[in-house]
């Protein structure tokens, strides 16, 4: 299809007539790039992919981008960042987080396909790890382009659809190309609706997936998903939500919960199974991009989805008890019954009557979902999942929670952008055709139906300029200072100087107040810095709609906000309940540290010696606790820090420590070994030992040793004769380092296993040993202090010990029956996969599986 000779060329290597693998590769002059590189869902090896060969032909690619996460748009990325080693990939910072999450997943279905059937993989996960190497990400509104001085640059809008989903604009002198990707136009529960740029394109790349339909009344939807699910609640079946893990799944999760919530349906058990308990996970993470309504729980709720009612599925095994146990609804990835809990689960429920499945979402049409389809419309009566033909005798809805656009709505989204030409993609023939009717009749464009492997030559000219577009070309607002609240202030002065008696009208995004502030493009740095600020600062508010645009306020709601906030962060209820504390316990309480949590209404103190905090302050904080309503609570755990310089400080010059201390804290008892005493150290070591007792609540024992020939090489702690030098100057001897470490941890089952010195770009450091950095980072204070006290940095080695790891899996389970094979680790998800040689009582599980947590941080999984 060739409209004319230009400088723009378009390859639709993929998902141009059809749904899946969408990949093209755009050749502005000799500039050339991929917008995304899917696969197709349910099929297998080269036929997922596509035509990645074009690529190849088509000469050296300067970059790759992702308009979002799902898999039909970033599956193949592994692939052909393998063929395309160096170039940077692009895509906003919630796909980033989300595709990692879906693309090891795939990876290890691969891995099980291998085992099973001998199919090679499309990747391994080491590919995936080293595509992300090159992962740029890049907020809404901000330009990017690559190499330097290329002849194009490209900025993400918000397209809707699903969380971190974005519609591109790819700008050069031939002109300016405009992809919706997936979209959506109407505000979901998780994400606001696209956010339209002000632009004009030359040349728009439009999705077609409901360009045949028109989108049913949410709201009603469902209100009918809900009533649904309280029916079968009531003759006491399950029910099915098989959902996409991203996306889909979260709005279901919160349609749920609202309904409980408001009575409407009743207290009952919501479980989540697969993929969707990670990608929760990711959406607390990245609230700018969240809907308005989402984004302000953001600020007062923990858990965006799970609650007393939602709970998640930990392991495979829980899924028998769900069986076995009552009514529930249960929402399980894959959204399409082609894999993943939610087929498992469709093959057992699909059997009883009382049952449902709800199906809420799009269905390929080879997908075992639209066989479900075809069944609830009488056209068969049994379905083909992947464990076999399954007789279907449960009751199949299927509800219109659909998150893309509508034939009215993508034809209203053409009106917009004004395109001098329109191509559709990503839709069947008939959503096609339908669509380029509808879009021609209103802007009498001339609209192409591309077929995958065609090119599409289109016309050039110079970009329409943006309007409502900011120029970074004037100086900079900040004039170098730094992005403070002191900042956010000056930007809301200058803004409301510009824009005079209306302040409150004008939208900004992060991009535009952070350029305004540089007088440069901005980074993503200074995005997030601004994000962080204007969550705080009063001068200017979400949309609450789109929380990724900010509103100045008006000068005088500014004011008085500014001044409430100041006003009550004078009189911050913890910090009265702090002062007040300190005020009753008096400066010597030993208190070594303050936190709270404001939600609980809870302060936490940690104080030197907690069991005499606990005997001496206990009635003075009960009395404040019924003063100020606040819970009051001694942290319980001891600093061996501090236990040791008590040591050391009584001790004195006249004993000869040796070695390191031993601790046992549930006798809250220290064992130090003195070399060869004579009356006097002895003397010494008992009145040590009274007023440590005194002091710390705990008791000091003694053991005599002979002397080592060598005690430095020994590793002796330092006290004996001469103390080691201050931090200031310079650091102790190393091996009087090494022990001052190992008597910090002495008797701790989670003491480091191994110490050493490393150079650094930055100097010499003693790299610390744990298990897995995760044991590593609980010690973080202790470490820190520790640090201090040597005169060098000490940081925690970032690799676990995998013999250790196993051999711990292993120990656990032998008192029952031992394993099947090695254990399986996947260090990236800091898991451990376990196949036992005997079933287990779920409770037996749940405790090894709670030891091993405590052991090395990783999750065991069993098999």
């Amino acid at each position: 299809m060739s409209l004319s000779s230009s400088g723009i060329r378009l390859h639709f290597l993929g998902g141009a007539d059809s749904i899946g693998a969408s990949a093209t590769l755009v050749e502005i002059g000799e500039a050339r790039l991929l917008v995304d590189c899917g696969i197709r869902l349910g099929a297998s090896g080269g036929d997922a992919l596509p035509d990645l060969d074009r690529v190849r032909q088509a000469g050296p690619c300067d970059a790759i981008v992702l308009t979002h996460a799902h898999l039909d748009h970033s599956g193949a990325l592994p692939v052909i960042a393998r063929n395309l080693p160096g170039v940077p990939i692009y895509c906003t910072p919630p796909t980033a987080d989300l595709m990692r999450i879906l693309l090891r997943n795939s990876a290890g279905l691969m891995r099980l396909r291998e085992e099973g059937e001998g199919e090679i993989p499309l990747y391994r996960p080491e590919e995936i790890d080293a595509a992300f190497e090159r992962i740029v990400p890049v907020h809404f509104g901000v330009p990017f382009a690559f190499p330097a001085g290329a002849p194009w640059s490209g900025r993400f809008f918000a397209a809707g659809h699903i969380l971190g989903a974005a519609a591109l604009s790819l700008e050069s002198d031939a002109g300016r190309i405009f992809f919706t990707g997936d979209c959506a136009l109407s505000e979901q529960r998780t994400v606001a609706g696209m956010s339209i740029p002000p632009i004009r394109a030359n040349l728009a790349v439009i999705e077609s997936t409901y360009g045949n339909r028109l989108h049913s009344d949410r709201a009603g939807q469902e209100r009918a998903l809900v009533r649904q699910i309280r029916e079968v609640y009531e003759r006491g079946g399950k029910v099915l939500i098989p959902a996409f893990a991203i996306g889909r799944a979260q709005e279901v999760l919160l349609i749920l919960r609202s309904a409980i919530a408001r009575g409407e349906l009743p207290d009952h058990p919501v479980l989540v199974d697969g993929m969707v308990t990670p990608v929760c996970g990711v959406y607390g993470d990245h609230p700018h991009y969240l809907s308005g309504r989402l984004y302000r729980r953001t600020v007062r709720e923990r858990s965006l989805f799970f609650s007393e009612h939602v709970r998640a599925i930990a392991t495979p095994r829980e899924r028998d008890a769900v069986l076995a146990g009552g009514a529930c609804t249960i929402v399980a990835s894959s959204g399409m019954l082609s894999g993943g809990p939610s087929a498992w689960y469709a093959e057992r429920l699909a059997l009883q009557p009382e049952n449902l499945i709800a199906i809420t979402g799009y269905q390929d049409e080879e997908s075992p979902g639209r066989r479900l389809l075809d069944l609830a419309a009488g056209r068969t009566a049994e379905v083909l999942l992947p464990g076999g033909a399954v007789p279907v005798r449960c009751q199949v809805a299927t509800y219109a929670l659909s998150a893309h656009a509508d034939s009215d709505e993508l034809t209203a989204l053409a009106g917009r952008v004004r395109p001098d030409e329109v191509v559709l993609v990503h839709g069947d023939e008939g959503a096609r055709a339908e669509l380029s009717r509808k879009i021609h009749a209103q802007l009498r464009r001339e609209v192409l139906l591309p077929s995958n492997g065609e090119l599409v030559f289109a016309r050039g000219g110079r970009p329409s300029p943006r309007s409502g577009s900011r120029s970074t070309g004037r100086t900079g607002i900040g004039e170098g200072r730094p992005v403070d609240a002191d900042a956010v202030v000056s930007l809301y002065t200058r803004l409301v100087n510009e824009t005079g008696a209306g302040p409150g009208r004008t939208l900004y995004s992060l991009a535009d107040l952070a350029e305004r502030w540089s007088g440069r493009v901005a980074s993503n740095e200074e995005i997030d810095a601004w994000a962080a600020l204007l969550k705080e600062e009063t001068c200017f508010a979400a949309d609450p709609r789109r929380p990724y645009l900010f509103r100045p306020l008006p000068i005088e709601e500014a004011h008085r906000t500014f001044l409430e906030k100041r006003r009550d962060e004078d009189r911050s209820p913890w910090t009265a309940v702090f002062e007040r504390i300190r005020e009753a316990l008096g400066p010597d309480a030993g208190i070594a540290k303050e936190s709270y949590q404001a939600d609980r209404k809870r302060i936490i103190l940690h104080f030197r010696f907690p069991a005499i905090a606990e005997r001496r302050h206990s009635r003075a904080l009960r009395g404040i606790e019924q003063e100020t309503g606040w819970e009051i609570q001694i942290h319980p755990n001891q600093n061996k820090t501090f236990l040791l310089e008590a040591i050391q400080d009584r001790v004195g010059a006249a004993v000869r420590l040796a070695g390191s201390v031993a601790y046992r804290d549930d006798e809250r008892r220290a064992r130090v070994r003195i070399e060869r005493p004579d009356e006097t150290a002895r003397a010494a070591m008992r009145a040590a030992a009274d007023s440590f007792r005194s002091e710390t609540g705990w008791s000091l024992e003694w053991e005599e040793v002979a002397a080592p020939a060598d005690p430095v090489a020994a590793g002796d702690l330092p006290g004996r004769g001469d103390p080691p030098p201050p931090p200031s100057g310079g650091p102790i001897e190393i091996n009087a380092a090494y022990g001052l470490i190992d008597a910090a941890f002495a008797g701790e089952e989670h003491r480091p296993y191994r110490r050493g010195l490393k150079s650094g770009a930055d100097g010499e450091y003693i790299e610390v040993s744990f298990v897995t950095p995760e044991v590593g980072n609980r010690q973080r204070e202790r470490l820190e202090e520790l640090s201090a006290r040597i005169g060098r940095p000490l940081r925690i080695n970032p690799y676990p010990n995998q013999v250790a790891i196993a051999g711990r899996a292993r120990e656990l389970l032998r008192p029952h029956g031992g394993v099947q094979r090695e254990p399986k680790l996947h260090v990236a998800d800091r898991t451990v996969v376990v196949r036992p040689a005997a079933p287990l009582e779920p409770s037996v599980e749940e405790e090894i599986r709670a030891a091993y947590a405590a052991f090395c941080g990783y999750e065991m999984r069993f098999e």
